[in-house]
C-alpha cells in the first residue's frame, strides 16, 4: 500500500545547549551607564537606543540618551550634544528612523523643548518637529500610529497652551491634532498606552473620569478620540497599571500594582480580553509578589515582564521572568539570580536576543551596569514526512528553528533515508542566535510487514475470503492485505479442494456408484432420503421403481449422488410371455444362450453389460415372423452380475439380470 505523506511537526522539545535568559558575552557595555535606564528600543540596522537619567555611558559623557553598535559600544557618530537636561522615560523609532522621545526634560541639546521632541537619526534636534511650547508636565509614553501621528500620555494637562488633559494625539509634525476629541480629557495621569490592529487606543493610569464620565483605570478610545463604549472592563483594576502590551490577536497584557481585575484576584498582572473582560485562561496562579514595569511579546507569544519582583507564583525569580502562553511560568528561560535591581524596560532584537534596561548592578552575578543584553534561544522542532512508517519507505527529517543542523545516525537534515528499523535521532541546532545552540530527539517507530501463509486441504463446496477475494477452486493464491499497522502485508494461501466422485451408472434395476473403495450408504429418494438398510456396498438392486441415491465417503469428504429413477421391475416377467428364455441362470459353463420365440419379425439388438454398466457383448438378430431365433454366448466373461437387454425398434422387450459363477 503506497501512502501519500504530509510533512508533520512533531511535538518535541528541544533542550537548549546555551539557555535563554543568560547573559549575552558578545555584547559589552562596559561599565554601563552611571544611572538609570528608563526605556529601550531597537532600530531597523540593530543599534539599540537606551534613554533614562544617565548622565555617561561606559566612562563617556552623554545625557540621557545614547545609541549603542550591537556589540555594546557605544555609538559615536549618534551626537546629542548636550543632550537631554532632564529624564526621558519614553522612546518610539518611526519608519524613517527619526525617534521620537518623551520624558521630564526642558531642554535638548540646550535648546529648549518641553517634555517631548524628536530626534534625527544622527542624535541631533529635529527642529521641524514644531510642539511648541510643548508639554506642562512628564509625558510617559508614546504610540505611534499607522498614519505617522502620535499619541501620548503622561502628567501634563495642557500642550503648547492647549487643555489636554494628560493625553493628546500630535500631528507628524508635532502640532496638536485637534481632530481627537478629547473634551475634558482624563482626571490624572496615564502611565501606560497600547494599540490595537484597528487603531483604537487603550490607555491605563490613576483616572477615573474621561470627559465628563466616570471610568475606571483602564479604557479605550475610538480612533476620533471618543470612548469606546464596547470596552468593558467591569470594575477593571483595582491598582495602577504601569506597564501594557497588546498581543497579535489584540488580547492586552497589563501589569502595575493591582490585585483584582473586575473583582477576580490577579496580582499584578493579567491578561484581558480585546474587548476589555477578564481572560480567565491565562492563569498566574498568585503572580508577582512586587511591581512589573515592562512587558515585551515575543513572535511566538510567549510573555517577558520586568520589574522589582523577586517571584512568579510561588517560583522564585528575580526581577525578570517568562510566562508561557497560559500564564504558566516557563522553566526554559533561565535567569539563575537574575538583576539585583529593577528592570523597566525590555526590547526584542530581529534575532530574538533581550535588550534589559534599569536600575540594576549586575545579572546573574555579572557586572551589567543598568543595560545588558540576554540571550533567546529558539528549541529547535523536528519535522518529518512521517513519524511512524513501513519497512522500505523512506522518511525525511527537517529541524527548525536553527541555522544549521547536525543529526545522529548518519541522518542528512532534509535528505530522505530508509531506516530499517525503529530508531531514535538526535539533532543540535545552531545559529540562531549564533551564540545559540540546542538538541531535539525523534523516534521513527518502522512498522514490519506481516508477511503468512495459511494452507487448506478441504471438501467440494468449500470457500475462503482473503480480502476482497474469495477462492472455491484447488490453487495457491496470493493476496496483498493491509495489516493492522497499516503496512502492505503477503498472504499465500495454498488451497486443496478434494473431490468425491459422486456419479453413479445404472442398468436395468441395479444401480453402482463409480466410485471404489468408499463407504456408501444407498437411499430412498421418495422417502425423504431415508437410508436403506443394509445396503452399503458399491451396487444396490432396486426391487421396487422409484428414485434412489448413494451418499459417498470418501477422503474425508462426503458427498451425494444425484438420484436416479428406476422403472423396469416387472419386465422380466412380460419378456417371458413373449416367447424369450435365457438359460441357464446362474450360468456355470460359460455359454449363455437366449432363444426368441414367435417374436414379430423385425430386426433386434441384443446388449450384454456387466455390473459397472459396461457394454461386453452386442449382436443384431433379424426375425422373420413366428419363427425361433437361438443365440449362443461364448464370451469368456469374469464371474459376477451381468445384465442382457433385448431391444426393438419399439423399445425394450427384455431386461434380465444374470449371474455367471
Amino acid at each position: 500500500m503506497k501512502k501519500n505523506l504530509l510533512l508533520i511537526a512533531l511535538a518535541i522539545s528541544g533542550k537548549l545547549l546555551a539557555q535563554s535568559g543568560v547573559i549575552d558575552s558578545t555584547f559589552n557595555p562596559g561599565t554601563g551607564t552611571n544611572n538609570s535606564v528608563y526605556a529601550t528600543a531597537i532600530q531597523s540596522d540593530g543599534k539599540i537606543i537606551i534613554a533614562g537619567n544617565f548622565t555617561s555611558y561606559s566612562g563617556t559623557s552623554i545625557n540621557r540618551i545614547a545609541r549603542l553598535n550591537s556589540d555594546g559600544s557605544l555609538d559615536g557618530t549618534f551626537n546629542v550634544g548636550a543632550g537631554a537636561n532632564s529624564s526621558i522615560s519614553a522612546i518610539t523609532i518611526q519608519p524613517d528612523g527619526k525617534i521620537i522621545i518623551g520624558g521630564g526634560f526642558s531642554s535638548y541639546s540646550g535648546i529648549p523643548i518641553n517634555c517631548i521632541a524628536r530626534i534625527n537619526t544622527d542624535g541631533s534636534l529635529d527642529t521641524t518637529f514644531a510642539v511648541g511650547s510643548g508639554a506642562n508636565g512628564f509625558v510617559l509614553s508614546i504610540a505611534l500610529q499607522a498614519d505617522a501621528k502620535i499619541i501620548i500620555g503622561g502628567y501634563f494637562t495642557s500642550y503648547n497652551l492647549t487643555s489636554a488633559n494628560y493625553l493628546a494625539r500630535l500631528n507628524p509634525n508635532g502640532s496638536l491634532d485637534t481632530t481627537y476629541i478629547i473634551g475634558t480629557g482624563l482626571n490624572n495621569n496615564v502611565y501606560s498606552t497600547t494599540m490595537q490592529s484597528d487603531g483604537k487606543m487603550i490607555f491605563a493610569g490613576n483616572f477615573n473620569l474621561y470627559n465628563g464620565t466616570t471610568v475606571v483605570k483602564i479604557i479605550r478610545l475610538n480612533t476620533d478620540g471618543t470612548l469606546d463604549g464596547t470596552f468593558t472592563p467591569g470594575t477593571g483594576p483595582n491598582g495602577t497599571t504601569y506597564t501594557m502590551a497588546t498581543q497579535t490577536d489584540n488580547k492586552i497584557i497589563i501589569g502595575g500594582n493591582s490585585s483584582m481585575y473586575d473583582g477576580t484576584p490577579r496580582d499584578k498582572i493579567a491578561r484581558l480580553n480585546s474587548d476589555g473582560t477578564l481572560d480567565g485562561t491565562f492563569n498566574v496562579g498568585t503572580g508577582l509578589n512586587s511591581l512589573p514595569f515592562a512587558i515585551a511579546i515575543q513572535p511566538d507569544a510567549k510573555i517577558i515582564i520586568g520589574g522589582c519582583f523577586t517571584s512568579y507564583n510561588g517560583t522564585a525569580i528575580n526581577r525578570i521572568v517568562r510566562l508561557n502562553t497560559n500564564g504558566s511560568f516557563d522553566s526554559t528561560f533561565t535567569v539563575g539570580t537574575g538583576a539585583d535591581n529593577c528592570i523597566g524596560s525590555i526590547s526584542l532584537q530581529s534575532d530574538n536576543k533581550i535588550i534589559i534596561g534599569g536600575d540594576f548592578n549586575s545579572y546573574n552575578g555579572i557586572a551589567r551596569n543598568r543595560v545588558a543584553r540576554l540571550l533567546n534561544c529558539t528549541p529547535i522542532t523536528i519535522l518529518a514526512t512521517a513519524s511512524t512508517i513501513c519497512n522500505g519507505t523512506a522518511v525525511t527529517l527537517y529541524g527548525s528553528g536553527a541555522s544549521s543542523y547536525l543529526w545522529t545516525g548518519g541522518v542528512i537534515d532534509s535528505v530522505a533515508f530508509t531506516p530499517s528499523a525503529t530508531s531514535t535521532y538526535t539533532v543540535t541546532g545552531s545559529g540562531i542566535p549564533s551564540e545559540c545552540s540546542s538538541t531535539a530527539t525523534v523516534t521513527v517507530t518502522v512498522n514490519q510487514p506481516s508477511n503468512g501463509s495459511q494452507t487448506f486441504v478441504e471438501c467440494a463446496g468449500f470457500s475462503i475470503s482473503v480480502g476482497t477475494n474469495t477462492y472455491t477452486s484447488s490453487g495457491i493464491y496470493t493476496d496483498v492485505l493491509v495489516a493492522a499497522n497499516g503496512c502492505d502485508s503477503t498472504v499465500t494461501t495454498n488451497l486443496t479442494i478434494t473431490s468425491v466422485d459422486n456419479t453413479t451408472s445404472t442398468l436395468l434395476n441395479v444401480i453402482s456408484a463409480n466410485a471404489s473403495g468408499a463407504i456408501y450408504q444407498w437411499i430412498d429418494c421418495n422417502s425423504g432420503n431415508s437410508p436403506i438398510s443394509g445396503e452399503i456396498n458399491q451396487s444396490y438392486t432396486a426391487t421396487a421403481n422409484g428414485d434412489y441415491a448413494v451418499i459417498i465417503a470418501a477422503n474425508g469428504c462426503v458427498d451425494t449422488s444425484s438420484c436416479v429413477n428406476i422403472n423396469t421391475i416387472g419386465i422380466e416377467k412380460n419378456s417371458a410371455q413373449k416367447g424369450i428364455a435365457i438359460y441357464p441362470n446362474p450360468v456355470t459353463n460359460g455359454n449363455i444362450n437366449v432363444e426368441l420365440n414367435n417374436l414379430e419379425a423385425g430386426s433386434y439388438s441384443m446388449v450384454l453389460y456387466n455390473a459397472l454398466g459396461k457394454q461386453v457383448f452386442y449382436k443384431s438378430i433379424e426375425v422373420s415372423n413366428q419363427t425361433t431365433s437361438k443365440i449362443q454366448i461364448q464370451e469368456q466373461l469374469a464371474k459376477g452380475i451381468y445384465f442382457v437387454k433385448v431391444n426393438s425398434k419399439r423399445g425394450t422387450v427384455l431386461n434380465k439380470k444374470i449371474t455367471i459363477q
